[in-house]
């Protein structure tokens, strides 16, 4: 790659991600700067550029990348193209968060200085990241072009990394190998996050790679739901060795307990449950309108009692985004009004509006906030119940809204299946073919397919985990109750050719410890039946790059349902 350096000053841009890709000797100056010496340093127009592989120790593979723009000294200022902005880097202590200024809190005298140029045009806000790199301190807010000129004036050396990712090399519209761009040029990441790679013919399943903060997500995919920061029964290592991408945790729970305060005094979520993978949080909107006790909805937000000890709450859309910016999310998503089923049409209507409007401040809130700026998605989410027209209408409107990815949601809250389908293949077309699409809380693994089929890309549900704590274990012949007494002496696995640790051990010997009582039962039928959903992804994405998603699907769904229903 070769980055263009006209009067010293080094022509920068870098992919959103540093979780991903390498550093080393490929990397070529041209212009005023001259060329490397045998220590990797050269210099020219006031400028000192360094090759940081003594650092880093990671060897390019191939002269795609993104240039980083670095500090010399850990204590200058830097800047680098994060997400939606070049940003300044600067101290740990001058931390901001959601909604609040520097004028709000006092500073000491560094703040301004630390910043950049004066307090009153260059407060930002800053947070660790929480990626390979544990000292890496981002701001939370973009600086402007004249901002951040004044930062680069005071910057006496810089070192140029190159994030190598064929990935990235492509996340930024029309920045692609060997493309050099000027310090100081912000790039949208909204629209060019989620890379669609491949539609099927003969369906709308689509294949599609989403990145974010933590790495990116192949899709479609299956998110693993650790309501409460766990996947219960499996440890992080369990979700790695199985293929978990990405997972899912709740706002409303982690909220109450421990509190997202704490969680991001201790680091952020990942660093708290130990998972450095992507996170989606839901925003606790359908735990308020499911769990909560006494909820009163109002057009600012829902008060509501906790179903833990009775204590009045309020939330709304500033309290979501807030709570999923201490939790450091990758995924966050808005306050929405679920409808429940069957519902009257004039009262989904009114929870259409409420939601659209809710949707509206989030996106604001995590705009303003330097949410977004860092590299962080928010997902909008399409509610309507049964009825068609409010369906497309919010998605449109909200698809106006340009967020990061669109949910549906509404599905599966009581309704039969063949309803259920029809609210995802009414709304998914109105949808940007651009960005993700996620029905949240479903299903099995037919239906999985079968939303495939119809255009959804990311899926999350609890039901592989909770019914694995009961003796149910998923299989292409349908499910199994490991409990009946047929399997006794059964030395088979619980499926032929599916590699993990579970399949080890015998289905004899997991009845075994279901009716012994014993916690592993737990672990070994949870670790089973996540992996079944994970292969099964896996299998789809094949089938869509092969072209054969249509016919491979049918097959697989009907010797499911075969099984079923025996």
């Amino acid at each position: 790659m070769e980055l263009d350096a006209p009067d010293g000053e080094a022509l920068v841009a870098q992919a959103h991600d540093l979780a991903f890709g390498g550093f080393g000797s490929d990397l070529e100056i041209a212009g005023e700067s001259g060329a490397f010496d045998e220590k990797g340093v050269v210099t020219g127009g006031g400028k000192t550029l360094r090759q940081p592989m003594e650092k880093i120790g990671i060897t390019v593979q191939d002269r795609r990348g993104f240039a980083v723009h670095q500090p010399a000294r850990a204590h200058d200022p830097a800047a680098e193209v994060m997400a939606d902005g070049l940003v300044a880097q600067t101290d740990a202590e001058d931390r901001l968060f959601a909604g609040e200024s520097a004028d709000d809190v006092e500073r000491d005298a560094g703040f301004a200085g630390r910043a950049g140029t004066g307090r009153e045009q260059d407060t930002v806000g800053i947070e660790c990241e929480s990626l390979r790199r544990r000292d890496f301190v981002i701001p939370k807010n973009p600086l402007l072009h004249a901002q951040l000129a004044k930062i680069l004036d005071k910057v006496e050396g810089e070192r140029v990394e190159v994030v190598d990712d064929e990935e990235h090399a492509e996340t930024i519209a029309g920045l692609t190998a060997g493309s050099s761009v000027r310090v100081g040029w912000m790039p949208s990441m909204t629209a060019t996050s989620f890379q669609l790679l491949k539609t099927d013919t003969a369906t709308a399943a689509r294949r599609g790679r989403l990145a974010t903060r933590h790495g990116g997500v192949e899709t479609p995919a299956f998110m693993p739901v650790g309501t409460q920061g766990t996947v219960k029964a499996l440890t992080p290592s369990h979700l790695s060795s199985i293929g978990a991408q990405i997972i899912l945790g709740n706002t409303y729970h982690l909220n109450l307990r421990p509190g997202s305060e704490l969680i991001r005094e201790l680091g952020g979520l990942h660093r708290f449950m130990g998972w450095d993978g992507p996170i989606l949080t839901d925003s606790g909107g359908f735990q308020v309108f499911s769990l909560a006790k006494l909820r009163d909805i109002r057009d600012e937000g829902v008060a509501f009692q906790s179903h833990l000890d009775g204590t009045s709450l309020f939330l709304g859309p500033r309290e979501v985004m807030v709570i999923q910016q201490n939790l450091d999310s990758d995924i966050a998503m808005v306050l929405d009004e679920c409808p429940p089923w069957p519902c009257d049409r004039d009262a989904c209507a009114r929870a259409c509006t409420r939601s659209l409007r809710w949707a509206a401040q989030c996106r604001q809130i995590a705009a303003d906030s330097g949410f977004l700026g860092g590299g962080h998605h928010v997902f909008a989410i399409v509610q309507g119940s049964t009825f068609e027209d409010l369906r497309r209408a919010m998605a449109e409107e909200l698809t106006a809204l340009d967020f990061s990815g669109y949910a549906i949601g509404g599905v599966s809250v009581g309704e039969p299946e063949p309803e259920m389908l029809r609210q995802v293949a009414v709304t998914a077309p109105h949808l940007p073919a651009g960005r993700p699409r996620y029905t949240m809380g479903v299903g099995t693994p037919a239906q999985l397919l079968k939303m495939i089929a119809l255009g959804v890309d990311l899926f999350d549900c609890v039901l592989p985990t909770r019914v694995a704590r009961n003796g149910l274990v998923f299989t292409p012949d349908g499910p199994m109750n490991l409990r009946n007494e047929k399997f006794r002496a059964d030395p088979r696995p619980v499926v032929e050719g599916l590699d993990n640790y579970t399949a080890g051990f015998s289905r004899a010997y997991l009845r075994h410890l279901i009716q012994a009582g014993e916690m592993l039962a737990g672990t070994l039928l949870t670790l089973h039946n996540l992996h079944f959903y994970l292969d099964l992804m896996a299998q789809a994405r094949a089938h869509i790059e092969g072209g054969d998603f249509a016919a491979w699907s049918r097959t697989w769904i009907e010797r499911y349902e075969a099984g079923a229903e025996k």
